[in-house]
């Protein structure tokens, strides 16, 4: 009858706006968590419960990436991960996904411009009131900042152990060049300044075994007079600031050559990138140290670059000097031997009980031999008796 028809209409319509308004609601729901997600630093997505079915990205994706995978399988956007990172985060991915749980995991990811930083990637997955997983929830932190000076930490640390371990220069530098190829440059080189004026390079490495074989029989002849006033290594021990040269370009090369054989030389290093850093002692520049990359590796320096060089001159200059107030220290004290030891007056020293030190001179008047002093068997109140 004309009531239950009335009646069925107005559940009808009832039901729409109830439909209406849920739909109004969920979109309003998701225009909320878009504007949110897009207002946060960090990547966001959101897959579907297959965990492959992209159905957003935020705009910090594109922004970093420059992709635009479109909201189809998350297959493109793997394609930004490091090739060397992918499989180990997919297999964690996979891991995380059969059982159900949070899913973690560090990756590099290639930005718009082809450089990598370093991620901390999370996703989580959201259940309905079933215990359903209806979607996975996922961000990724920018952690490079973090990454690199934990890196730049452990390198330094490396090279104070390779300072400790010797107290000659040339092999200390050795050590240390070995070091920063191929971890800071794809070729390293250490000038020291002699008492002339003049320079001695005495230590360098090359990533390329060729490349090595050649600064083993050319690179030493290559060394700049301190009067090239546009050289980067004169500069910084004239000035004692580092040089800094982020693109070297082929007129950079042609100013700074002092012959033709070495502009030939520099031109054939392909070299791209390069930072000389002074080695500063306590009250003189001892040399300078010199940073380079290559299309060997097709990297640039950046000023975190430069920061960390300096970090490492620092250092080893502090070592240089060490080594050098060591050797003095030890030099004087053979020459005050020495000296002692050829003159007519015995010298010793003592403490109430014993004699400590005495020269030769002294042993042969009183008649005891080195091992007995050695021994504290010369009891200085046994031979001077009351």
């Amino acid at each position: 009858d004309d009531r239950l028809f009335m009646t069925t209409v107005a559940d009808l319509c009832a039901q729409a706006l109830e439909r209406s308004r849920l739909y109004e609601a969920v979109r309003l729901s998701e225009s909320r968590f878009r504007q949110l997600a897009d207002s946060i630093p960090q990547i966001a997505w959101v897959t579907g419960p297959d965990g492959a079915t992209m159905e957003y990205l935020n705009e910090q994706w594109f922004d970093y990436t420059g992709v635009d995978p479109g909201l189809g399988t998350t297959v493109q956007t793997s394609e930004p991960i490091h090739p060397d990172d992918l499989p180990r985060v997919l297999g964690h991915w996979s891991e995380a996904f059969r059982a159900g749980e949070p899913f973690a995991s560090e990756l590099r990811l290639r930005a718009a411009d082809g450089s990598y930083r370093w991620f901390l990637t999370r996703s989580v997955p959201v259940h309905d009131a079933n215990g359903k997983i209806i979607k996975w929830f996922g961000t990724s932190t920018d952690i490079d900042d973090a990454k690199r000076a934990e890196a730049n930490q452990r390198f330094l640390a490396e090279v104070g152990q390779a300072l400790a371990r010797s107290l000659d220069p040339e092999e200390m530098l050795g050590r240390v060049t070995r070091l920063v190829v191929p971890a800071l440059a794809d070729y390293c080189f250490v000038d020291l300044a002699q008492a002339d004026g003049q320079l001695r390079r005495v230590a360098w490495a090359h990533v390329d075994p060729t490349e090595q074989h050649i600064f083993d029989q050319h690179l030493a002849r290559f060394l700049p007079l301190r009067l090239h006033s546009e050289h980067p290594i004169s500069r910084t021990l004239e000035t004692g600031e580092a040089q800094f040269v982020p693109d070297v370009t082929d007129s950079w090369l042609t100013r700074n050559a002092f012959s033709p054989d070495h502009l030939t030389f520099m031109r054939e290093r392909k070299l791209r990138s390069q930072i000389t850093v002074p080695l500063l002692g306590r009250d003189r520049t001892l040399g300078a140290v010199t940073f380079s990359l290559t299309d060997v590796s097709g990297r640039r320096f950046t000023p975190e670059n430069l920061g960390l060089a300096r970090d490492l001159a620092e250092r080893v200059g502090l070592a240089l000097d060490n080594a050098r107030l060591y050797t003095e220290t030890r030099d004087a004290e053979a020459k005050v031997r020495r000296l002692l030891d050829a003159g007519v007056v015995g010298v010793i020293v003592t403490n109430p009980d014993r004699i400590l030190e005495a020269n030769d001179y002294f042993l042969e008047m009183v008649g005891y031999s080195r091992e007995d002093l050695d021994s504290g068997r010369l009891r200085w109140p046994e031979m001077t008796p009351s």
